[in-house]
């Protein structure tokens, strides 16, 4: 029989030990058909697949065509694996930039709850840890600026909920060659300092704009900005609008021969090669192609704030500030179990986890992206404590400042209160509005109170509504069962009697004394 390409994979827990005995097993010539059996098997004797037993919020619906729309594969590739994955976290951390301290600007999180202000080998591979990948041996991580939309009549910037797509794709030419990410592989895509368009032609890392519903109209692929977007307002159409990036395929080696996890600038340890040319002598360490699509909700917005202000690129932003959408990035921080994955570079076709696809056995029922699963994360007392939405100043700083701990978490990202289903940790956190500009006798950022607004009575107006922008009645009752988000523009706005929500709604709006 054969068993796994004699390659050298990074060391691992324990606990997994027994997993990558049966997959070396399973995946024999002969062997391979009962891979399934003996799989599941041995991922319940080590607690690996401890993400499939827990139980979801809700019962997961049927996929419908849009969310099984596979991204276009480039020319000569197959992709071997299509990843959903709902959001993690929305926090100024980037443990790839900024490791150990705070970030200059928000990302949203998507992956393994180990984020935190570090990333060991140990965090990606703690089969312990819940993930929101729906894919059970992918814990890797993944994380882009976050985006703002901002509204004149509430004076505040709304971050816009976000999920991601995953695909892994091989070049076919190359699929002997090709390795599996190695654990704590790291990358960073685009320049997130940029806040000007590109030149067509200017060289560039694969990273732009797009609506899938509306391509390639609002592809955006030479200049990589929102510029055509506000040039073209019949372009904003659809769901949401998408930052696609996509990464290199060489990876340099080290003087033994071994691939190099990470550079100083996280980038140039990794190479573009064109059409079906092999990976360049100074980078010989092949990798899968990643191309991950952070979807940005638009629609979700929609009822909160109106189509004018969702729809008008002048009041979108980067958490960085950036206007243009030319600051896009992306970090990815590998976490797969590399015996798997490589077996699957092998196996896999389509992205669907079928016609003997190893992963078959490991891919959970697919997700809702309304659902925002519960999940913990492991580090959340490295979550800075300040509010991220809504916000009167993006949160930006220049010199890792990050502002005091709790004294014990509150609420952990996904959770929820009696009435709270929140989709981001730090949401329910002390309101806080931060100034992203030092004060002159300090070097900390000044930090000023939310305002507060009198309220007669702390009992809800059972009589008040406003009317949403689609012509939608909402009420104080409807105010109370919502997330963080929503709650606070409709309290925000004016009712049919020219009563503030906060001020008819004040149990409801978190706004008693």
């Amino acid at each position: 029989d054969s068993t796994m390409p004699p390659r050298e994979m990074s060391e691992v827990p324990a606990a997994e030990e027994q997993t990558l005995y049966c997959v070396k097993m399973a995946t024999s010539s002969k062997r391979r058909k009962l891979f399934g059996a003996a799989a599941l098997c041995c991922l319940s004797a080590n607690n690996f697949s401890a993400d499939a037993a827990h139980s979801h919020d809700e019962p997961p619906r049927n996929p419908s065509p849009d969310d099984e729309e596979q991204s276009e594969s480039p020319t000569g590739f197959h992709p071997i694996a299509a990843i959903r994955l709902p959001p993690l976290v929305d926090a100024r951390l980037d443990p790839v930039v900024n490791p150990g301290e705070c970030s200059s600007h928000v990302h949203s999180v998507f992956g393994a709850a180990t984020f935190g202000k570090t990333i060991s080998d140990a965090d990606l591979l703690d089969p312990r840890v819940e993930i929101t990948s729906n894919v059970v041996p992918n814990r890797s991580l993944y994380w882009a600026p976050s985006m703002y939309i901002w509204d004149d009549q509430s004076q505040q910037y709304h971050l816009i909920p976000t999920h991601a797509r995953a695909y892994y794709r091989v070049r076919d030419q190359y699929k002997d060659e090709t390795n599996p990410f190695p654990v704590n592989f790291r990358v960073v895509i685009g320049d997130a300092k940029r806040k000007s368009k590109h030149e067509r032609g200017e060289p560039r890392d694969d990273i732009y704009w797009t609506q899938r519903g509306n391509r390639p109209q609002s592809n955006s692929i030479e200049t990589s900005s929102w510029e055509e977007y506000s040039k073209n307002v019949g372009f904003i159409s659809g769901e949401f609008i998408e930052m696609k990036s996509r990464t290199p395929e060489c990876v340099a080696v080290d003087s033994k021969g071994k691939p190099l996890l990470d550079s100083k600038d996280h980038r140039s340890h990794m190479q573009y090669v064109e059409n079906n040319d092999p990976c360049p002598p100074d980078f010989p360490f092949r990798v899968p192609l990643l191309d991950l699509e952070v979807r940005y909700e638009l629609d979700h917005m929609v009822d909160l704030l109106g189509s004018d202000v969702v729809q008008d690129v002048k009041n979108w932003y980067l958490s960085t500030g950036d206007r243009t959408g030319a600051g896009a990035h992306t970090d990815f921080v590998a976490g797969w179990n590399e015996a798997i994955l490589d077996e699957a570079i092998q196996t896999c076709r389509g992205g669907n986890a079928e016609n003997g696809c190893l992963l078959a056995s490991f891919f959970e029922q697919p997700r809702s992206y309304d659902m925002r699963k519960r999940v913990t994360l492991a580090k959340e007392t490295e979550i800075p404590n300040e509010r991220v939405t809504p916000v009167r100043e993006l949160l930006i700083y220049t010199d890792g400042y990050c502002p005091p701990p709790t004294a014990s978490p509150t609420q952990a990202p996904f959770g929820d209160t009696e009435t709270d289903s929140v989709q981001n940790a730090t949401s329910l956190r002390p309101s806080t509005s931060v100034s992203p500009t030092a004060s002159p006798t300090s070097p900390f950022p000044t930090v000023s109170p939310m305002p507060t607004f009198p309220t007669e009575t702390c009992y809800d107006d059972p009589n008040w509504y406003t009317i949403t922008a689609r012509g939608k009645t909402r009420t104080c009752s409807f105010i109370a069962a919502l997330d963080p988000i929503d709650r606070s523009s409709l309290c925000g706005r004016t009712g049919e009697d020219l009563k503030k929500g906060r001020d008819a709604c004040p149990r409801a709006c978190s706004n008693c004394k």
